[in-house]
């Protein structure tokens, strides 16, 4: 069994809180293409229209230039964002196990309702977002997304389940002589279901079926002859392949934004904030991280869109994520 030791605790505590803040800055540094590597935050048609806007350097060109055309160039493909949910899924179980290691028996029955939540909210999410990429969305076979963005998802969806796990073996670690009936009534005694944690729920299982919805409705837009838009897997798409696999979205409530989904998304980390009653940092830096990352991919999306189909094909007042908002 793997000793925690409360020095260790919060020294990874903090390491991952600041990789939540670092992720963040980096991508809105990015966003503002920094040393011009905005591709890094793209995938999907996004990526593949800026790559063919991309010119390579020519060979006389400064080693540094050729060194960012190379980091540009690091792609992989897009369907691998189903890793992202499997090792999510696995991340969840562990800390599971771990909780179930590391508790006392009866600390463990009256486990915060936070705690317990968030790690329901986060198994849920990682699991059905794996459902839907293996059995719902519709890929195409050139869809690439950069490895920044890969190792960036990965590191994800390992440190948030483990962020979870440390409030709680926090939690524990200050509480003492948990280890009878009557220490155990009083701790369930505090930790009785508060009215932020229904409402948690509610806005969890919203943002979760509409998010699935707007998946659908997605899936439902790709062309079913994918396979006679594309070349081969090494050539990139053009730009008639791509306006021949994607369509504008106008139902439900893309009528309203270009990426109802991204927006779905954030509620759902939001609930979790929620469930803690909003007195959690790391929560707060999770829903902080993924709004950041969210709306610059929902800028570039509904950019594309426009780019794409052209401005009065778009419906008028078109935002990017939040209705009426941006």
């Amino acid at each position: 069994m793997i000793s925690f030791t409360p020095i260790a605790l919060l020294l990874l505590r903090v390491s991952i809180r600041l990789f939540y803040v670092g992720v963040a800055v980096v991508v809105v540094l990015l966003h503002w293409n920094l040393f011009g590597l905005h591709q890094l935050t793209s995938y999907g048609k996004v990526l593949a229209a800026s790559t063919l806007t991309t010119k390579p350097s020519p060979t006389n060109e400064k080693y540094y230039t050729r060194v960012l055309d190379r980091i540009k160039s690091l792609h992989l493909p897009k369907r691998y964002f189903t890793h992202f949910y499997i090792v999510g899924t696995i991340g969840c179980l562990l800390s599971y196990s771990t909780i179930i290691t590391h508790s006392n028996k009866w600390l463990l029955a009256a486990s915060l309702p936070e705690t317990t939540l968030s790690m329901v909210f986060m198994t849920i999410q990682v699991v059905r977002r794996l459902v839907e990429c293996l059995f719902v969305v519709k890929q195409s076979p050139t869809a690439k997304m950069h490895v920044f963005h890969y190792v960036n998802g990965i590191l994800f969806y390992i440190l948030t389940p483990v962020a979870i796990v440390i409030d709680q073996i926090i939690y524990e670690r200050n509480q003492d002589n948990v280890d009878s009936p009557k220490v155990f009534l009083e701790v369930l005694g505090s930790s009785s279901i508060a009215p932020q944690h229904v409402i948690a729920c509610i806005l969890f299982i919203g943002a979760s079926g509409m998010q699935s919805v707007c998946h659908w409705q997605l899936a439902k837009l790709r062309s079913t002859r994918r396979d006679s838009t594309v070349q081969s897997p090494a050539t990139p798409q053009s730009k008639e392949q791509i306006q021949t696999s994607y369509r504008l979205p106008t139902e439900g409530l893309f009528r309203l934004v270009s990426a109802p989904h991204y927006f779905f998304e954030i509620l759902i980390y939001a609930s979790i904030v929620i469930a803690h009653g909003g007195t959690n940092l790391t929560s707060w830096l999770v829903l902080g991280c993924v709004s950041i990352e969210l709306g610059v991919a929902a800028h570039d999306n509904r950019g594309w869109y426009i780019k794409e189909f052209g401005k009065d094909k778009v419906p008028k007042g078109w935002k990017r994520m939040i209705p009426h908002i941006y």
